[in-house]
């Protein structure tokens, strides 16, 4: 059996636009179960990193909306989740679920990267399969051989496929310190921000030639997929190269999201789909 934690974080203004939580707060929340379930089922995160050399960095994750939950439908907002080993020990998976109001409200799923830690003060670090003495503390349900599936390229695949492109925009931006975690790189949590900074200011740089876009960016997140590929690090210049879809079908927008810098050669640091509904 799946162990599970479960952590209720009381709710406040900074939590919540005027519809719904704060993309950037659906990865905080993931992120404080996660060390919780760490601290309780394993191993706290200061230790495993100390005394083990062990750290984790998120590769991709997706955030599903279930139900409108806005910042007067709950005293506060419950994380439950599971966590299991997958690929030999190559990776790690959780799967969580967002309460409000009694109700689930979201859900996600998260993929992590086990990284051995090489030099203590800027925690610089290389892929590794999970040590034994960690493997050994895993419940036999929590340890799968199947790897980790990748939901970005297919989903973008049928987006580029099935939507119609109406409006461009490239924001560029500092990491700066604020937007980083303790070994000075970039924090994952922060990355949401990033996107959500293009996507409006495309709606209000475009606004004259498409109202799609300003309905885009008025209306509530559906779905967010993200996959992140390189890091990085404090006051690395990047630009966020935002393309706006819009999806007949589906009713929705989609903004996808490519992270790209000079320092990356051309290659993308990360790819960020945003799914908003029109309806």
């Amino acid at each position: 059996m799946r162990r599970t934690i479960c952590t209720e974080i009381p709710s406040e203004t900074s939590l919540f636009t005027p519809m719904q939580l704060q993309p950037r707060a659906l990865t905080w929340l993931w992120m404080s179960g996660w060390a919780n379930w760490l601290r309780t089922h394993l191993i706290s995160f200061p230790k495993l990193v100390r005394f083990h050399q062990t750290s984790f960095v998120i590769i991709g994750y997706s955030v599903e909306m279930l139900a409108p939950f806005s910042f007067y439908d709950s005293d506060a907002v419950t994380v439950e989740l599971d966590v299991w080993a997958s690929g030999r020990g190559r990776f790690v998976e959780s799967d969580v679920e967002y309460c409000g109001g009694g109700r689930p409200v979201a859900r996600g799923h998260w993929v992590l990267m086990p990284v051995r830690i090489q030099e203590a003060q800027s925690l610089a670090a290389q892929p590794m399969r999970l040590s034994d003495d960690l493997m050994v503390r895993l419940t036999p349900d929590e340890v799968v051989d199947a790897k980790p599936q990748n939901l970005v390229p297919p989903r973008l695949q049928r987006i580029m496929a099935q939507g119609e492109p109406i409006g461009e925009h490239g924001h560029a931006f500092t990491v700066h310190r604020h937007h980083c975690e303790v070994a000075d790189q970039w924090c994952f949590v922060e990355i949401p921000s990033l996107a959500a900074a293009s996507r409006e200011e495309m709606a209000i740089t475009l606004a004259d030639r498409d109202e799609r876009l300003v309905t885009g960016v008025s209306s509530p997140l559906r779905r967010m997929d993200v996959k992140l590929t390189r890091p990085m690090f404090a006051f690395d210049q990047g630009q966020v190269q935002t393309t706006a879809y819009h999806m007949a079908e589906q009713a929705s927008v989609c903004f996808v999201h490519r992270i790209v810098s000079e320092l990356g050669a051309g290659q993308e640091h990360g790819v960020i789909i945003e799914e908003m509904c029109l309806n």
